[in-house]
């Protein structure tokens, strides 16, 4: 009950920027039907999301979990998005900056089916590649048995996982044709910590920014925050909501 009552708190300021918030209510009655659902917003985009992710939504837009402290997503010219989902992170990004070049990683076809969707909808600036970011290039296993936005790379197959391309580390820059980026934003659901631990300093030096959604213990994340504040980044971590961890890092 309390829980309720704390988004029933926040609605006023869901409205503010989602026309259509009055479909969270279907989440209060347990009436998630239908496989997506659509979200119109003040500032004039139409999203599409599933029903199990529309708290995205406010996540981004609301309380603005990809912020990063002294950063203006107007200063940006190349964005990397691990883990693009269906697109609303792209779609915040267009807001504040349509100029601003998105390239979008997101391996699960479902998802990918609506991300494209989205992004052509909303003229976003984005290229998409079907794939996930990963040590190496290859196949891989993309578990799909938690919710849509839980997916994440597992190591073999059962029935519930989809056989999707993995992009190596090596790979990412010669395939968006990027010399580096302004600013990553990491969000794969448990295989940043494989990923960020394989990367070599080189790597992690040819972007200017760091937002990663963390999914590990805090004393791992404080292992990696150390490792970029030696390079040169100022790192911080942050938890914007209960059991949500963050690193934000910057080259100094």
């Amino acid at each position: 009950m309390k829980q309720i009552m704390k988004k029933l708190a926040r609605l006023p300021r869901v409205a503010a920027y989602n026309r259509d918030w009055h479909k969270y209510f279907q989440a209060f009655a347990g009436a998630d039907k239908g496989s997506v659902e659509t979200f119109r917003l003040r500032n004039g985009q139409i999203l599409e999301l599933k029903p199990d992710a529309r708290f995205i939504l406010n996540e981004i837009y609301l309380d603005r979990v990809y912020d990063l402290p002294g950063t203006a997503y107007s200063q940006l010219t190349h964005v990397l998005d691990l883990g693009a989902n269906v697109g609303v992170y792209a779609a915040f990004v267009c807001a504040q900056n349509p100029d601003a070049r998105i390239y979008c990683f997101e391996p699960a076809s479902n998802n990918y089916q609506i991300l494209a969707r989205n992004v052509q909808r909303n003229q976003i600036n984005a290229t998409l590649y079907q794939a996930a970011v990963s040590v190496e290039a290859g196949d891989g296993f993309l578990s799909q048995q938690m919710s849509s936005v839980e997916y994440t790379l597992v190591e073999s197959p059962d029935t519930h996982t989809e056989q999707v391309r993995c992009v190596g580390l090596d790979q990412v820059f010669t395939l968006c044709g990027v010399e580096r980026f302004d600013l990553i934003k990491i969000d794969i659901e448990g295989h940043e910590k494989i990923l960020l631990e394989n990367a070599s300093d080189e790597w992690l030096l040819r972007f200017d920014r760091m937002i990663v959604e963390w999914h590990y213990s805090w004393r791992e994340l404080e292992t990696l925050m150390q490792r970029l504040q030696a390079l040169g980044f100022r790192a911080e971590q942050v938890s914007p909501e209960e059991n949500m961890k963050f690193l934000r890092a910057s080259q100094v």
